[in-house]
C-alpha cells in the first residue's frame, strides 16, 4: 500500500457511550434496563388467555420498547469488545448483555405459551388492537415458533438453565478465542491480521501465516473443544424435550422450509465439478499440483494487491450510487460518519461484522482493513448489511427481526455489484484473470465451503451421541469433510478449523452457515433482475428488503422475483453463471500457456 496513502479509519464510540462499558452512561441504562425487565417478567407471568384488552396491549408495548433498549445496549458492548478483544471488563459486559437476553426470553415464556394456545378468534381479536397491530409480525413469528416448543413449565425451566447451561459456553469461547496470538516473522498478530497474510503473494507468508494461525487455535484446543461440546450437547437436549431434530430451530429461526434447503444443498452439490475444476486452474497458475487450505486465498494476479483504503471508499460509494439514490446517500452517510472501523492493528477481534444501532437508527461496520481486494468486497459486504438496516429502519420494530437466510441479501448483493463492476471494467484488460479468480473464490467459498460447514455442524450431534467431542475427534472430522467437499485437489487442509470458526459456538444461531450460501444464490437472483432493469429496479429492491423482517423466505423470492425456491430448477441460472465463469477463466488460464 501507498504509505502516502489515508489510514482506514477507526471509531470513537465515546461519542454512544462515554466511559465505554465502565462509564455511567452504559451502566446506568444497563441498570435501568433490568429493573424494567424485572417487571416485565411479573407482567407476562400475569397474563391470561390472548385476547384483545388491556393486560396484552400493555404487555406488548412494555416488551417491544425494552427489546430496543436491550439491542442498543447489547450492540455497543460487541462493539466495545471488538476493539479490545482481552479487556476484561468487555467480556463481562457480554455475559451481562447476554443474562439480559436470557431475561427478556423469560418474560415471554407465558405470553408464548398462550400464543401457540389461542384459538383464531383470539388471535384475530389480538392483532386488531393498536400495541397488537404494531407487533404482528413479529407475533406471529412467536406463534409458529412456541407451538413446537415444550410445555411453558418445562420452557420457564429452560430458558432459566439456559445462560449457564449453553450461553456461558459461547462465552467460555469467546475468552478462549481472545487468548489467540499468532507468532509471524517475529511479530504477535490477531488472528484477523494473521487471516490477512493468506491473501499475500508469496507462498511463505502464506504457509508461515496458516501455520501461525493453526499453532494459535491448538493452544487453545481443549477450550475449545470442550465448550463445543457442552453447546452440542445442550442444543441436543432441548431439541430432544421439545421432540424435534436439532436442525428445526435453525429452520424457524430462518423461516424457510426444509424442501427449501434441500434445493439450495442440491444446486451447491451440482455445482462441485465446475469449482474443483477452478481449482485445479488456480492450481495451475500458482504452480503447484494440488491447493493447500493455505492457497485458496492466494493472489493469482496483482490486481488483490494494492486497494488503498481511499480508493475502496471511492468505489463503494460509486457502486452504491449506480444502484440508485438510496444506496448512494447511504453510503456517503457511513463513511462521512465515521460508522467504520477498519484500522488494521493489533488488540482487534478476528472478522467482520455489522450491527444495528436502535437509538441512533444508524449501523456500524467492524473489520481489519489491509489493502486487499477481498477487503474492498468485504467492506461492500458489511455496508450492504448496513443498507439493509437503513431500509428495515422505517419498517415497525416488530418488522425489522430478520431470519439469518434473507439477513445475507444485501449484503451479498453489494458485494456482487463491487465485483461485477470490476469484471465489467476489467474485458481484456491484464487484471481480468484476477478478478474472475477473486470472483470464483467467493464461489467456492459458498458452494464448497459453506456447505461443509452444515456437514461438520451436523456431524457434532452425530459424533456428541457417541462420546465426548476431543481436539483430536474434530480435527480428524474437519479434514475429512474439507477433503470430500473441495475434491481430490484439496493438498493441506485446515483440521483447526472447527476452533477458528466462531459460528460452530453462536449459542443463538445454531446452523449459521447455510444462510451465507442461501444470500449468495438469493442475491444472484436480485442482482440478475437489477442488471436487466437498471436503475428501475432500486424502489423494488428497498420493498424486497423491507418485506424481509414480516415474511418467509419462499414468500419474498414468489412476491418479488416470482420463483419458487422449493424447485432445484430456481437456482439453476446461478449454475449456469457459475459455469460460464469457469469457461472464461480457463480460456484465460489457457492463454497464459
Amino acid at each position: 500500500m501507498n504509505a502516502q496513502a489515508p489510514a482506514a479509519p477507526r471509531w470513537d464510540l465515546d461519542l454512544l457511550y462515554p466511559g465505554g462499558v465502565t462509564g455511567p452512561a452504559w451502566r446506568d441504562e444497563l441498570a435501568a434496563l433490568n429493573v424494567d425487565l424485572t417487571a416485565l417478567i411479573a407482567q407476562g407471568q400475569a397474563l391470561g388467555p390472548v385476547d384483545g384488552g388491556p393486560a396484552w396491549g400493555a404487555f406488548l408495548s412494555a416488551a417491544a420498547a425494552l427489546d430496543e433498549r436491550r439491542r442498543q445496549l447489547t450492540a455497543f458492548a460487541w462493539l466495545a469488545a471488538s476493539v479490545a478483544a482481552q479487556d476484561p471488563a468487555c467480556v463481562a459486559a457480554i455475559g451481562e448483555v447476554e443474562a439480559a437476553a436470557s431475561r427478556a426470553e423469560l418474560a415471554w415464556t407465558a405470553p408464548e405459551a398462550a400464543l401457540a394456545a389461542a384459538d383464531e378468534a383470539a388471535w384475530a381479536a389480538l392483532i386488531s388492537t393498536p400495541a397488537g397491530a404494531a407487533e404482528a409480525d413479529g407475533l406471529r413469528w412467536r406463534r409458529l415458533s412456541a407451538r413446537a416448543r415444550p410445555p411453558a413449565a418445562q420452557q420457564q425451566v429452560v430458558v432459566a438453565l439456559s445462560d449457564a447451561a449453553l450461553h456461558a459456553w459461547g462465552r467460555r469461547y469467546s475468552r478462549a478465542a481472545a487468548k489467540v496470538v499468532v507468532e509471524l516473522g517475529g511479530a504477535q498478530l490477531s488472528h484477523g491480521q494473521a487471516f490477512n497474510r493468506l491473501s499475500d503473494p508469496d507462498p511463505a507468508v502464506r504457509r508461515a501465516a496458516q501455520a501461525g494461525i493453526t499453532a494459535g487455535w491448538r493452544a487453545v484446543a481443549e477450550d475449545c473443544a470442550e465448550a463445543l461440546d457442552q453447546i452440542i450437547g445442550s442444543r441436543a437436549a432441548l431439541a430432544a424435550l421439545a421432540g424435534r431434530a436439532p436442525l428445526d430451530e435453525a429452520l424457524d429461526h430462518n423461516r424457510l422450509s426444509r424442501a427449501t434447503l434441500d434445493a439450495l444443498l442440491s444446486a451447491c452439490a451440482a455445482g462441485r465439478p465446475a469449482l474443483w475444476r477452478a481449482l485445479q486452474l488456480r492450481a495451475r497458475l500458482l504452480g503447484v499440483s494440488s491447493v493447500d487450505w493455505a492457497d485458496l486465498s492466494a493472489p493469482v494476479d496483482q490486481v488483490d494487491m494494492d486497494v488503498p483504503w481511499d480508493e475502496a471508499e471511492r468505489t463503494v460509494r460509486r457502486c452504491f450510487s449506480a444502484q440508485g439514490e438510496g444506496m448512494g446517500g447511504f453510503a456517503a452517510r457511513a463513511f462521512e460518519g465515521g460508522w467504520i472501523e477498519a484500522e488494521d492493528r493489533g488488540g482487534k477481534r478476528h472478522g467482520a461484522f455489522c450491527i444495528s444501532l436502535p437509538r441512533e437508527r444508524e449501523s456500524r461496520v467492524f473489520m481489519t482493513y489491509s489493502g486487499r481486494m477481498t477487503n474492498l468486497v468485504t467492506l461492500a459486504h458489511e455496508l450492504g448489511h448496513a443498507y439493509h438496516n437503513d431500509v428495515l429502519m422505517g419498517e415497525p420494530a416488530a418488522s425489522r427481526s430478520l431470519p439469518y437466510t434473507l439477513a445475507e441479501t444485501a449484503s451479498t448483493f453489494a458485494e456482487a455489484v463491487v465485483r461485477g463492476e470490476a469484471l465489467d471494467r476489467a474485458a481484456g484488460r491484464p487484471e481480468e484473470l484476477g478478478l474472475i479468480d477473486q470472483e470464483l473464490q467467493s464461489a467456492i467459498v459458498m458452494l464448497l465451503n459453506i456447505p461443509m460447514r452444515f456437514a461438520l455442524e451436523q456431524a457434532l450431534f452425530e459424533m456428541k451421541a457417541e462420546g465426548p467431542l476431543s481436539p483430536e475427534r474434530l480435527c480428524a472430522k474437519a479434514e475429512a469433510l474439507q477433503r470430500e467437499a473441495y475434491g481430490p485437489v484439496l493438498g493441506e487442509a485446515h483440521p483447526m478449523f472447527w476452533a477458528e470458526k466462531l459460528h460452530f459456538y453462536l449459542t443463538r444461531a445454531p446452523f449459521y452457515n447455510f444462510p451465507y450460501a442461501f444470500g449468495y444464490f438469493f442475491s444472484a437472483l436480485v442482482f440478475a433482475r437489477a442488471r436487466e432493469e437498471g436503475p428501475a429496479f432500486a424502489p423494488r429492491y428497498a420493498a424486497l428488503l423491507a418485506d424481509t423482517g414480516r415474511c418467509t423466505v419462499e414468500e419474498v423470492a414468489a412476491r418479488h422475483l416470482g420463483v419458487d425456491l422449493t424447485d432445484p430448477a430456481a437456482w439453476a441460472p446461478v449454475l449456469a453463471d457459475i459455469e460460464r465463469l469457469v469457461e472464461r477463466y480457463a480460456a484465460l488460464v489457457e492463454a497464459r500457456g
